[in-house]
């Protein structure tokens, strides 16, 4: 006999899967979509509230509606969509953390969840509960996840892999494949599509699918089959009535609270022409040996001499790949065997970057991660911008727009552990976009949403 599930059942399968609690707004989520069978357009979510949550709740969800046949609301494929290789791994180990303790389950909820899903499958040993799959670019193609429409699935993916089998053209795949392809990622499916400000044409290419069924355009009988789809960004520019957002609750847990309150102070500074790699290696170099700023009081004409704390895990994010090898290499002259030094752009080939991933490792955000041996540097581009579940201590940034900035400040003290903490933003002499300090403070204080953030200038930079 097959049990039922409802939504006060969801947060004993978030704790099975992740030993953890989910936070308040996951519950609420998971009780909003089941009760009333659909998602919000936007999950407005700072960043470091674990959005990717979004995958457990989905699949939550069609256990829940497993036997429901064509009244079903839940689809049976959920896509999760991210324009960075880098966070389509992580995401992945979610997916499949979630597919390993269902395919084990032998008890509780896991076992009651993982038979409902089997109303898909079957109660064939060698097939799996739920499939996860990873689509990216610098990898083997995986072709399994397409041989059966009834088979459960998660499919964590980059924009052009998912978006050019939508629109028959997928890449790697025969021409005979192609429609199976499109059939499999445009119908019966939820696209989550995580910081949608970097998949702009994508998600408007599944606003025209969607509007063209409702409006009988694209087909002449109604879809029978669930096409969803949500939008997750700590940064949207498109923020429709009724987004779905944090509430009082999660403001208040505790180690929700934490990452929310974390006060992030940053200064701007300058480089002279031609000395952008030497800049940025400075002032990095002084994170790591503890740095020391002086302030001019505009009424007393003194200066006030602060030290900020050596740390161990100091990001350095610029905009391009050339100037990120060039601040790489110079570190690796300058701070020698001290400091540990590692480049993370999205040039690297997939056998380097399992390698590499190695060495980000101390900066993986994590409740009791342990001090590096050494002080470690990592030198990066806007990689690390979505999703990544990084966490630094101090962060020397380019200046950028307001949006990319507030998704780097999303890793500096992620967890929100330190407290606080400290930000250098440089920018070319004599340019000078930050003409009012005063302005740009009400600014970064309005939009950086998850933290508290205040900008201090150096003097004679602003």
């Amino acid at each position: 006999m097959v049990v039922n599930l409802s939504a006060n059942d969801f947060p004993a399968f978030f704790d099975a899967v992740h030993g953890v609690a989910p936070f308040p707004w996951q519950s609420k989520l998971a009780r909003q979509v089941i009760e009333e069978g659909k998602w919000p357009s936007l999950l407005d979510l700072p960043t470091g509230a674990g959005k990717t949550a979004a995958i457990d709740i989905a699949v939550f969800h069609l256990a829940c509606e497993a036997e429901q046949g064509p009244a079903r609301k839940a689809p049976l494929r959920i896509l999760f969509v991210i324009d960075r290789r880098i966070v389509v791994d992580a995401a992945f180990d979610r997916a499949k953390k979630v597919a390993s303790a269902l395919k084990k389950a032998n008890g509780n909820i896991l076992k009651i969840v993982a038979d409902r899903l089997r109303y898909f499958t079957g109660s064939e040993n060698d097939v799996p509960v739920l499939q996860a799959t990873r689509l990216r670019g610098g990898m083997p193609q995986e072709r399994d996840w397409a041989r059966s429409p009834a088979q459960p699935l998660v499919v964590v993916s980059t924009v052009d892999q998912v978006g050019s089998r939508l629109l028959f053209r997928g890449y790697g795949v025969s021409r005979r494949m192609w429609p199976v392809h499109a059939g499999l990622v445009g119908s019966d499916t939820l696209w989550l599509l995580d910081e949608v400000h970097l998949s702009k044409p994508l998600g408007e290419t599944l606003r025209t699918i969607e509007t063209g069924h409702r409006l009988r355009i694209m087909a002449k009988k109604q879809r029978l089959a669930p096409f969803v789809v949500t939008r997750l960004s700590a940064t949207p520019d498109d923020i429709p009535d009724q987004p779905f957002r944090l509430s009082g609750e999660d403001r208040a847990h505790s180690e929700l609270r934490l990452r929310l309150a974390a006060c992030k102070l940053a200064e701007v500074g300058t480089w002279n022409d031609g000395k952008a790699a030497e800049t940025f290696c400075k002032t990095a170099l002084q994170f790591i040996e503890g740095k020391t700023t002086s302030k001019t009081r505009k009424r007393k004409k003194k200066h006030l001499a602060e030290v900020y704390p050596p740390v161990s895990r100091v990001a350095v994010v610029v905009n391009h790949v050339g100037l990120a090898r060039e601040i790489f290499e110079k570190l690796q002259k300058e701070a020698g065997e001290k400091v540990e030094t590692v480049l993370l752009t999205g040039r690297i080939r997939s056998l380097d970057r399992d390698r590499l991933m190695e060495k980000v490792k101390p900066f993986l955000a994590a409740p009791n991660r342990s001090e590096p041996e050494h002080p470690i540097i990592l030198v990066a581009t806007q990689t690390v911008e979505a999703g990544a579940d990084l966490d630094f201590d101090a962060l020397v940034t380019e200046i950028a727009p307001l949006d990319s900035l507030r998704q780097r400040f999303g890793r500096l003290d992620r967890l929100g552990k330190r407290g606080n903490s400290h930000a250098v933003i440089l920018q070319p002499s004599g340019k000078n976009p930050v003409k009012d300090p005063k302005e740009a403070t009400a600014t970064i204080g309005r939009r950086f949403s998850g933290c508290t953030a205040t900008l201090r200038t150096k003097p004679g930079s602003g």
